[in-house]
């Protein structure tokens, strides 16, 4: 966990690595990694400066525990970075909100409507759907002996988000663009956010600004398509998509987050196969692995838990102080 001081700086007795005026030149991508060789040196509670930001590193799970338990609004904010003044409306979406009242009515929305059990079942469909058609891919693409990559993770969250999956020239490119957001300006490790200074040089932040645009563009085309589709009252009562959820709640009353960089994907062969007979056994060859299933096969589900804590999607949690 990353902990961003606005206010006082730390106190000189935690251990900081010896180096002037600071350390970014000792920190690479991947940032967890950096950290965490950084953490094993000068032990697992570290003040480092970050140009003008004042930044501990806290790998100690009691720490981590100490600090989310007792100091969870306090530390409940986010970092500015530029990516969410940008694609993040000047940091009104949930990924970027500071905490308050806002911030607690866009999770309230996401916890009772967009990730309760009931959305993702109802969703499963969907989910089925892209995967059977992730196999038939690959098994086109096996017929040719070059490797190639597909895929599957833009296709998940389009069909849940909007309904449908976009596949247009337009929409491949607002992915593109995406994408770089997110590696871009999302990163911790853009130094436009430690000297703003070199914003005025680096031009990072009029791309974002053209990025914004392009993305308001594309998102209000989406939006009025799916106006039209929710005309009529009968239609809102029927709210299938991420999509027609907020708009219910816009008629009566942002959450947002592109799932392009959160998903990880690991693979060892000899532990899946180890797998592979329970999953014979439960499921056959003449039929997906339908999610139900998972709870019937306990190491299958072991491994995918171990996977998700050995390679998260997001190892580090980025937390912004609000009070000394």
């Amino acid at each position: 966990m990353i902990i961003i001081c606005h206010h006082q700086a730390l106190p000189q007795r935690i251990p900081q690595p010896s180096t002037k005026p600071d350390p970014l030149y000792l920190i690479k991508d991947p940032l967890y990694r950096s950290l965490g060789q950084l953490a094993k040196r000068f032990g697992p509670i570290l003040y480092l400066q970050f140009g003008s930001w004042p930044v501990s590193v806290v790998s100690c799970p009691a720490a981590i525990e100490d600090c989310l338990a007792k100091s969870d609004v306090t530390l409940a904010n986010r970092p500015c970075l530029l990516a969410g003044k940008s694609g993040g409306y000047d940091y009104a979406s949930i990924t970027w909100a500071p905490y308050g009242d806002h911030w607690r009515n866009l999770r309230r929305i996401s916890s009772l409507e967009l990730l309760s059990s009931y959305r993702l079942q109802l969703l499963s469909s969907m989910r089925a759907s892209e995967v059977k058609s992730f196999v038939k891919k690959l098994f086109q693409a096996s017929t040719n002996s070059e490797d190639r990559m597909i895929e599957m993770k833009s296709a998940f969250f389009e069909n849940e988000d909007v309904g449908w999956i976009i596949e247009t020239e337009e929409a491949r490119k607002y992915r593109d663009k995406v994408e770089r957001s997110f590696r871009g300006g999302g990163s911790a490790l853009v130094l436009e956010h430690y000297f703003p200074i070199l914003r005025w040089f680096s031009g990072l932040e009029s791309k974002f600004k053209k990025f914004h645009e392009v993305n308001d563009r594309f998102v209000r085309g989406i939006i009025d398509e799916r106006r039209k589709m929710l005309n009529d009252e009968a239609a809102l009562g029927v709210k299938k998509a991420t999509i027609d959820v907020l708009l219910w709640h816009w008629h009566n009353s942002g959450y947002t987050g592109v799932g392009i960089d959160t998903c990880t994907q690991q693979a060892r062969s000899p532990i899946l196969e180890k797998a592979q007979p329970k999953i014979d056994e439960k499921v056959g060859h003449d039929r997906l692995l339908p999610e139900s299933d998972i709870e019937h096969l306990p190491y299958l589900h072991c491994i995918i838990m171990e996977t998700v804590r050995m390679y998260p999607a997001g190892p580090l949690a980025f937390h912004s102080s609000s009070a000394d």
